[in-house]
């Protein structure tokens, strides 16, 4: 328990309610609410309360952890015997399936992932609760109430245990005191008190930033332990106890359902296992092969598979990370396109991934001190490159333009290794990372292998990740500002490319929202405008006024009832070139009738300073036009 924690407190009692028993309990309630504390309470008898657990799994799994505090032992026994023989003993397979669905449930609600901005230390992804899980389903299974019981079994490593264990006495600590900073309940590390809480936990940095940088590090590692151990845990657990076999027997492909797939790999239904927990030892280079054959099958790993994974990341050593299948086995996977995000995740879940890229492995858990940020670095790159997945043969209309374009792309590697690496240069905690992230990218890229073209391309890509959103909010009715913007670009694959990176850049920043119908509008129109130029500026000029005179024309159709063709174009010839190009007709059609009403209006009133204002809601395109 924490300083401010909610207090469930159950008063047991035998025979029915009385009057006596009702006041003993008032009298306690108010000494506690006096006391500031948050108790939930409930007044039942034995069997009220072993029926409400069989109705009720929330019910049932709070008096899992239940502890005597006074009154009768035998009374506390008797409660013990039966909860156990009726609640603990009977309906194993729907519980387990019941926390299954619950933690699912909970992750998606807390944002899918640990390396949010501001975690949730009690119920977010890796928080207190995942750890509650696990003891709750080894209870429940008979495997085990405590981790050293589940280590005895088999269902964690020694390791492991101890590491889960000391990030649940992190964690446990850290609300502690964030309870004390702010004087009461709380479980959200918000961005506010962070800094707070690194100065409070005395780490040494030399300022605030730094020590907050230094605290969340450390937070993310130990919700990442306890997420990456104790859900692999309790799913392998709940699987077994579902029908699914166990321990050693898991690696056998002989059971029903299990077909081959290759390398000492089987399927089972979705799920990649192993065939023996050898395999890597027996062959290390399978530490690659394995993310090979979840992507060409279209699988996921199990949850031994994962474990299996994280145990063994010790032989993926220096020399490992310079074999040439194991440099060719990741070109291949990152050259497959609409594949890619998922398969890294899981890579970087395993370690393998900073091993192969060591110039990422620092933005493991590196907090981005942006608001408009989400996420961590790291975390922040995978949803890049899951975005960028997401544009491949996307229905949305927001995203097929894209996918028109990643289609085309004729280096998906360059592309995908690019997004990979292009916020590198925070590790470095430099002002211009792009710039320290494009020496990174040439580092990568002649390790890989690549020379000439696709070097410069892999690097300009890094080096400019930002440079298409930073042009797209100058000028762009100044021809100026399409030509500098075409010399850095120099071609259209580049620009294509460009394109590509900022797009998932942006939206893996903080979803769609970040990324609005106004912006789309000013992207697309630089790269059009852009394409137009490196065609030659004759071309880009001649295409410019062309389109100036098709808008002015399809206003003057719009509007044909209602307005002379010279009214419309005298409103035109005032509005000036940038009016004609960013408007569409009919909004140029509502301008239009919008000042002829305001006339109308004022001449029939004697307030002439009134003014006209219209609404118009665009709920599908994410905001509301307002004319004044």
């Amino acid at each position: 328990m924490s300083p401010a924690s909610d207090v469930d407190l159950v008063f047991l009692q035998e025979g029915t309610t009385n009057r006596t028993a009702e006041e003993v309990v008032k009298q306690i309630l108010y000494v506690l609410w006096d006391l500031g504390m948050k108790v939930g309470h409930a007044c039942r008898t034995l069997p009220e309360t072993i029926s409400r657990a069989e109705a009720d799994p929330m019910i049932k799994t709070a008096l899992l952890d239940a502890r005597r505090l006074t009154g009768s032992v035998r009374l506390w026994e008797e409660f013990e015997q039966e909860f156990r023989r009726r609640n603990v003993l009977r309906g194993v397979e729907d519980y387990l399936a019941w926390r299954l669905e619950n933690q699912a449930a909970r992750h998606a609600k807390e944002g899918g992932t640990v390396f949010v901005q501001e975690p949730n230390l009690k119920t977010g992804l890796g928080g207190l609760r995942d750890f509650h899980n696990l003891r709750w389903v080894g209870r429940i299974s008979g495997e085990g109430a405590t981790l050293g019981e589940l280590v005895s079994r088999g269902w964690l490593g020694s390791g492991e245990a101890a590491q889960a264990e000391a990030a649940f006495g992190f964690l446990l600590t850290l609300r502690e005191r964030l309870h004390i900073l702010q004087g009461g309940p709380g479980d959200v590390l918000t961005l506010r008190l962070q800094g707070e809480l690194a100065e409070a936990m005395g780490y040494p940095q030399p300022n605030i930033l730094r020590k907050s940088e230094s605290l969340m590090r450390e937070t993310y590692g130990h919700l990442r332990q306890i997420h990456l151990t104790c859900n692999a845990a309790a799913t392998r657990i709940c699987q077994q106890k579902t029908g699914r076999p166990r321990g050693i027997w898991a690696f056998f492909s002989g059971w029903s359902g299990a077909r081959r797939a290759r390398d000492g790999f089987f399927l089972s239904g979705a799920e990649l296992r192993a065939e023996s927990p050898e395999v890597f030892r027996q062959d290390p280079l399978r530490m690659i092969r394995v993310f090979r054959i979840l992507q060409d099958q279209g699988s996921v790993p199990g949850a031994e598979l994962s474990s299996l994974i994280r145990a063994n990341f010790p032989l993926c050593t220096e020399e490992w990370a310079k074999s040439p299948e194991v440099r060719e086995t990741f070109l291949h996977i990152v050259r497959q396109k609409g594949k890619v995000g998922r398969i890294l995740r899981w890579m970087h879940e395993g370690g393998v991934l900073g091993r192969i890229l060591p110039e990422f492995a620092p933005l493991t858990c590196l907090v981005q001190h942006e608001f408009f940020h989400r996420y961590t670095a790291d975390e922040h790159t995978l949803v890049c490159l899951e975005q960028l997945d997401a544009m491949l043969d996307s229905k949305e209309p927001d995203l097929r333009k894209y996918g028109d374009l990643y289609a085309r792309v004729e280096v998906p590697e360059i592309l995908a290794l690019a997004v990979l690496l292009h916020d590198t240069g925070k590790a470095e905690l430099t002002r211009h990372h792009e710039e320290i992230g494009a020496v990174y990218a040439a580092q990568v890229a002649r390790r890989f292998g690549f020379r000439g073209r696709e070097l410069a391309l892999m690097t300009f890509l890094v080096d400019h990740h930002m440079t298409l959103g930073d042009f797209s909010r100058k000028n762009l009715e100044e021809p100026e500002t399409i030509r500098a913007f075409a010399r850095i670009v120099q071609d259209e694959e580049r620009l294509d490319l460009l394109m590509l990176i900022s797009a998932a850049d942006v939206r893996a920043v903080a979803g769609r929202n970040n990324w609005s119908s106004w912006r789309e509008l000013l992207v697309w129109d630089l790269y059009g405008r852009t394409r137009r130029m490196l065609a030659g500026e004759e071309e880009f000029l001649r295409a410019e006024e062309e389109e100036r005179r098709g808008r002015a024309a399809q206003a003057v159709a719009e509007l044909s009832g209602e307005f002379p063709p010279s009214v419309v174009e005298e409103h035109l010839a005032g509005m000036g070139g940038s009016y004609l190009r960013q408007c569409p007709a009919a909004l140029m059609a509502r301008h239009i009738r919008a000042v002829h009403r305001f006339f109308a209006d004022r001449l029939g009133s004697q307030d002439a300073l009134q003014p006209l204002v219209e609404w118009r809601d665009c709920p599908e395109e994410g905001h509301t036009e307002v004319i004044v």
